[in-house]
């Protein structure tokens, strides 16, 4: 996740080494299980958008999600995949 959330955020804002700190951030707010609207009210001032960048990252989130769910039952229980890294 961290590594799609840096491509889009230097494709809307520019250079990756001015994302960090925002990519840092949205991915906290993720692994803290923030909801998309809360998330969206919190990033807002950053983007104009009207919460297109939310709905990417929520629908990216729900693939990896489902991506890793078929993944470890394949695997019989083992996690294969981290999404926050």
């Amino acid at each position: 996740m961290r590594s799609w959330v840096t491509t889009k955020l230097t494709e809307y804002l520019g250079k990756a080494d001015d994302v960090q700190d925002l990519v840092d951030f949205i991915i906290s707010k993720v692994a803290d299980h923030v909801t998309a609207s809360e998330l969206l009210k919190q990033i807002s001032e950053v983007f104009d958008d009207d919460g297109v960048f939310v709905v990417k990252l929520w629908r990216k989130l729900i693939f990896e999600m489902a991506s890793a769910s078929v993944l470890t039952s394949r695997s019989g229980g083992k996690k294969l995949l981290t999404l926050y890294k």
